[in-house]
């Protein structure tokens, strides 16, 4: 599993580490070959593998690892609060100022999910253990039943390609929360749906296995992927029944679709109003289309790539009729999707939705595809009698299954002793709920996130401004780069948050936050504090929660060797200690706008934000002049209280004289309001929050979020 040239001496040491290991296993399986094992055998060999795959993400238990930047900071913790935490409806107020349920991930908004399942019956660690066993376990059972039954492959050389599958692309070793049980299943889909069409009791088995793909997969990534294996393998598998695979096909589409229509639906709304999908830019220029295609087909360190050229070099090697169909069979799952993807989708009118899927991951069904090629390639080379360039094959594949196992390791260890594991959701969860903040209103935080995940904070009953997750709102995400953050080049733009690559963590024993973010500008989106593991220091910076400054401090790069080892030990397996710091006295959820400046730049211009800067915290609101037309703040106006309730807000206001309040929630066209039962319009100001006109007189307000569902739409209410 080392996907790409290596290019730091961090990425060099783990590619050496790997190649050695790939060497010394060819060598020994080359001078001494193993025998086939029995049936029982072949049986202890994949409790073995999936017992040592998995080792290190179960065997602490509450303190064993998981990756972070992937499932650490993002899928347990956003279940977890659908779990624990959610009232119900379409809107959470705890994330990103506010945002969309099914905007959080692309594993939200089914109708069942697999790992809320187990969350609620089981403690976060245990489900963790339990999908990461499950994946390893599936993916080589599903494999090596293809490879075995479908393919015709002998015992030993079936184990060794459903090793080298268990840790075969990103989404296996960094998201088995999010990804891997639905990468896992491919094999096992294939071998029921296109192996098995001309047995009697073919669908009970698919509809079952069907049914467990559909509840733990996500069709933008795995589902893509899995479209690319099956349809290309029906010119692979043989004896396959193509019209009865085609149906077994299409069910399971189907099911597919039953759970995840509205989430896919939610999804195609949201999409227009997202910062990912309106300012990152998917489509490569054709050159660099081309040396992108050429890197995902040619490198050689890329496993996939070597099993392609193992599995073609022996169906050429056995003179086999096969071979030139396999190639154009493989070099469709490695560059199709890719193709799909830059086509000129802006031209085809109704057709143009199709572009938010990710048609590049259909190349990673060559991680299969080119595992079947070399089992068919055995194959004919042992129908040739070519024994020894068979056994060859066999050592290579062997090779590279512990070479991928060497590096993920490798790979798991470092980034456990540097990043922390697990303990930082599951004792992290515990210390941030402990948290009493100083005050009894409506208040929002922000994560300074070094082992301390982003989404910690609302998964344990917080509610953030942090923007850690899939589609964050347009307009929200400029106010972080262009209001909060001092360092805006350097943010990520689908996860937006306080990291920036100006941000170093390790550094020093304390960090300057007002060096980093305009505290002022988080204040007017009713932020009052910041949760850190890092002592913190700064203008208006005041701690309020956590240790002293000068203890319970996480590993520094200066600390002696001996004390930083012994540190990084220690917090494997630990959560840090939580430092809650104040930073001044925060804007409310809802407050009176005192009055109104015209901006001549829009809400994703730098010039927009420089008169939020300006005006803003002094209860200014900035719009466009032709917003403004409705928007007529006074000095009487104020909010005598409000309640956040699901989907929604109830205020009360005394308004002698009309004015207009502002709600620091991001505008979405998908918030509607009303005052005393009648509807007004509600406009976006200061780039993150939303306003309406209150007339004299009114005492009551009213907002709600609805998303129109696909049923709606349908007429099916």
């Amino acid at each position: 599993m080392f996907p790409t040239l290596p290019t730091t001496s961090y990425g060099l040491t783990l590619a050496t580490v790997a190649l050695a290991a790939l060497a010394l296993t060819v060598a020994g399986l080359l001078s001494r070959p193993p025998a086939e094992p029995s049936r029982h055998g072949a049986r202890v060999l994949m409790i073995g593998w999936t017992a040592l795959a998995s080792l290190e993400f179960w065997i602490l238990g509450p303190a064993s690892y998981l990756a972070t930047y992937a499932d650490l900071d993002f899928t347990p913790l956003v279940q977890t609060y659908l779990v624990d935490r959610h009232p119900g409806g379409q809107f959470a107020h705890a994330f990103a100022g506010g945002n969309d349920v099914a905007a959080l991930g692309l594993f939200t908004g089914q109708y069942v999910a697999l790992d809320r399942l187990l969350l609620s019956v089981l403690p976060l660690w245990a489900t963790s253990a339990i999908l990461r066993i499950a994946q390893e376990g599936v993916a080589l059972v599903g494999m090596y039943l293809l490879a075995r039954r479908s393919l015709g492959a002998d015992r030993l050389l079936a184990l060794a390609v459903a090793a080298v599958y268990t840790l075969s692309n990103q989404y296996f070793v960094k998201l088995t929360w999010v990804h891997g049980l639905g990468f896992a299943l491919i094999p096992l889909l294939i071998h029921l749906a296109v192996g098995r069409s001309a047995r009697r009791n073919y669908w009970p088995p698919l509809i079952g296995i069907g049914l467990l793909h559909t509840i733990s997969s996500t069709p933008t990534h795995s589902g893509m992927a899995a479209v690319g294996a099956l349809a290309l393998s029906l010119a692979m598998v043989p004896r396959c029944r193509p019209l009865k695979s085609m149906m077994g096909i299409a069910a399971l589409g189907g099911l597919l679709v039953l759970n995840w229509h509205e989430s896919l639906w939610a999804k195609a709304q949201l999409s227009p109003y997202a910062f990912r999908s309106a300012e990152t830019v998917l489509t490569l220029a054709p050159v660099d289309t081309v040396v992108h295609a050429l890197i995902q087909i040619t490198d050689l360190a890329d496993h996939r790539i070597a099993c392609l050229w193992l599995g073609l070099a022996a169906l050429w090697l056995a003179r086999s009729p096969q071979w030139k169909r396999m190639a154009v069979v493989l070099l469709v799952s490695a560059v199709g999707g890719l193709v799909i993807q830059n086509l000129p989708w802006a031209a085809m009118g109704k057709l143009k939705p199709l572009a938010s899927l990710n048609w590049d991951r259909v190349r990673l069904s060559l991680d299969i595809l080119a595992l079947m090629a070399v089992c068919l390639g055995t194959g004919a080379l042992a129908a040739a009698g070519q024994r020894r360039a068979r056994h060859a094959v066999f050592a290579a594949v062997g090779g590279l299954a512990v070479a991928n196992l060497v590096w993920c390791k490798a790979y798991n260890l470092s980034t456990w002793v540097s990043l922390g594991g697990l303990a930082n959701d599951v004792a992290g969860l515990e210390n941030v709920a402990a948290i009493r903040l100083p005050t009894t209103e409506p208040v929002r935080v922000v994560t300074v996130p070094y082992r301390l995940p982003n989404n910690l904070a609302a998964a344990a009953g917080l509610s953030s401004f942090d923007g850690m997750f899939n589609l964050n709102l347009t307009n929200y995400s400029y106010f972080w780069l262009h209001a909060v953050l001092k360092h805006p080049g350097d943010a990520e733009s689908s996860y937006i948050t306080l990291e920036t690559a100006a941000l170093d963590m390790k550094c020093c024993a304390s960090i300057d936050l007002t060096g980093h973010a305009d505290l002022a500008m988080l204040r007017l989106v009713n932020v009052g504090y910041v949760l850190s593991a890092l002592p913190l220091t700064g203008a208006d910076v005041r701690q309020v929660w956590g240790p002293p400054p000068d203890q319970d401090l996480p590993s520094r790069r200066t600390d002696p060797v001996g004390q930083r080892v012994l540190g990084y030990l220690r917090e494997m397996v630990s959560a840090p200690a939580i430092r809650v710091y104040a930073i001044g006295s925060p804007a409310p959820r809802l407050y009176p706008a005192r009055y109104a400046v015209a901006s001549s730049d829009n809400d994703r211009h730098p010039g927009f934000y420089e008169l939020v800067r300006r005006h803003g915290p002094d209860g200014g609101i900035v719009a466009a002049e032709d917003t403004l037309a409705s928007l007529r703040p006074t000095n009487s106006l104020s909010v005598v209280g409000f309640d956040l309730v699901t989907d929604g807000i109830d205020a009360r206001v005394d308004a002698p004289d009309g004015g207009v309040v502002v709600v620091s929630i991001p505008f979405s066209p998908y918030w509607s309001a009303k005052i005393d039962g009648n509807p007004v319009v509600l406009q976006p100001v200061n780039g993150a929050q939303m306003a309406m006109a209150i007339p004299a007189g009114t005492r009551a307000v009213e907002l709600r979020y609805h998303r129109p569902r696909l049923r709606e739409k349908l007429g099916l209410r």
